[in-house]
């Protein structure tokens, strides 16, 4: 079946219907109910933060920077880190210490072992999925070309903190994919694990878990998990810089 295409409406005119939908809801929804859950990005944002802080300064990238609700190229900006993003999106963040990159990881953007840091927070998962965020062809392979480039990127001994949706394996056209331990293991062949941590969403809450518990959950009957890494390059790549 064919889809309709999205409607082109302005920024500005979204804005204001979104400010007319909330006063509707005000007369219609309990807005002192329960709320329906934690979003995943507290955990995820807090665990670059945590990495962050005991790094020295450096060079970061940010992969998938472009997001409302990303604290990240802000928060590193402000310790003084020279802050870059990366996203086939616009992000409009200005910063003394940040610079923006419209683009795909994929492509031949930076040069080899230009960063101390890399983190991609639930953004691995959409590359090469046609559909969302500016994807208009499918590479089912893109996630794993992604991780490659950057292994390149990174200094011999620098970090890839990252975070992914973690499970039964599954691929949710055109959302993402749902990693489980075989997965993982094949995007980061060769990457040595610093640190490595699961959790599972329980009653809306996220909580830390195995990674034998969390490889239960499936997201095609609501179960969601995320898996977080602090990475190494691989030692052949850290041998050819």
């Amino acid at each position: 079946m064919k889809l309709p295409r999205k409607l082109k409406i302005s920024p500005r005119f979204a804005r204001k219907a979104n400010v007319a939908f909330q006063k509707v809801a005000y007369w219609l929804v309990d807005m002192d109910a329960e709320e329906g859950g934690q979003d995943s990005r507290t955990i995820e944002y807090s665990f670059v933060v945590e990495k962050i802080v005991g790094m020295p300064k450096g060079k970061m990238l940010d992969v998938g920077c472009t997001d409302s609700g990303n604290i990240i190229p802000f928060l590193v900006s402000s310790l003084g880190w020279d802050v870059h993003g990366i996203d086939n999106r616009l992000y409009k963040f200005q910063h003394p210490n940040f610079h923006f990159q419209r683009g795909d990881i994929r492509e031949k953007h930076y040069t080899d072992a230009f960063f101390d840091c890399v983190c991609a927070v639930s953004s691995i998962e959409h590359i090469g999925l046609k559909g969302r965020y500016n994807v208009i062809e499918d590479d089912l392979e893109g996630d794993v070309k992604a991780v490659r480039e950057i292994a390149k990127i990174l200094k011999p001994n620098g970090a890839f903190i990252l975070t992914l949706p973690f499970g039964v394996k599954r691929l949710v056209r055109p959302l993402e994919r749902v990693y489980d331990s075989a997965a993982v293991d094949n995007l980061l062949t060769g990457w040595q694990r610093r640190d490595e941590r699961y959790y599972v969403q329980d009653g809306g809450a996220w909580n830390p878990t195995s990674r034998e518990a969390a490889q239960k959950e499936d997201y095609l009957k609501g179960g969601r998990a995320i898996a977080l890494f602090v990475l190494t390059p691989p030692a052949e790549t850290r041998r050819a810089k």
